[in-house]
């Protein structure tokens, strides 16, 4: 109501511009504004923050869903630090409980014989990777039970990780939307984790070491993996 009454000059040409947007037309005006934005300025990181709260604030999930990715991409490139990058894990976890609301998806009747952990197959035969943990959480299953039947919701857009590496923060996104942030570590000085693009396949839980011979099992002495092991389809190396 402020800013429909008087812009704030004194703040900057941009920064009074991307007000007006948003006083004249709500999240979506402001949306147009920052979409046709020449440069990202310190006012268009303020303004795009400001349209990822508000539009989640009104349920306008669909502009705030890629106005998150865009504000992540543009704190990145700026070398904006840890904690602050942290701090848009409160904005992921909200899309990601919504995401029916903004994501595409296509439904799919249960038949007889289907588990939730074979509906993977099914997908990948039409180039479409699924995990059925993310089948379960779009779907708001506290577990993995099944009923010949019932019709879930089947997530359409990709699923990839964004390591950013001198953060130690990893980005799940599903299409170009960030919907969670973990803290991680990566490999140390001489040991650096590879940079560049990974399919992963396998994720393995107590893995057995086979990087020595013979193999060991995971809680050996000279185990050296840890108690997970992400499997990548290509050879860093």
């Amino acid at each position: 109501a402020q800013l429909r009454i008087e812009l704030p000059a004194a703040l900057g040409e941009d920064f009074q511009a991307y007000a007006g947007a948003f006083a004249a037309d709500g999240v979506a005006g402001l949306d147009r504004a920052l979409r046709g934005a020449g440069t990202r300025g310190p006012a268009w990181m303020a303004w795009t923050e400001a349209l990822v709260e508000e539009g989640l604030r009104v349920q306008q999930d669909a502009l705030a869903a890629p106005a998150l990715g865009r504000l992540l991409e543009a704190m990145e490139a700026d070398d904006y630090d840890r904690a602050r990058i942290l701090q848009l894990q409160a904005y992921a976890g909200v899309l990601r409980s919504r995401a029916r609301a903004w994501l595409p998806a296509e439904s799919y009747e249960v038949v007889s014989g289907d588990r939730l952990d074979r509906l993977g197959p099914k997908y990948r035969e039409q180039r479409h990777p699924l995990r059925f943990g993310w089948v379960m959480e779009f779907n708001h299953k506290s577990s993995d039970r099944i009923r010949l039947g019932e019709t879930l919701q089947i997530p359409l857009a990709p699923l990839r990780l964004l390591a950013l590496r001198s953060k130690c923060v990893l980005a799940l996104y599903a299409g170009d939307t960030p919907i969670h942030l973990y803290e991680v570590s990566f490999g140390k000085p001489g040991a650096e984790t590879p940079t560049g693009t990974f399919t992963l396949v396998d994720f393995l839980k107590e893995p057995v070491d086979y990087g020595l011979n013979p193999p060991v099992p995971y809680g050996h002495p000279d185990h050296r993996l840890g108690t997970r092991w992400i499997g990548f389809e290509e050879d860093p190396a």
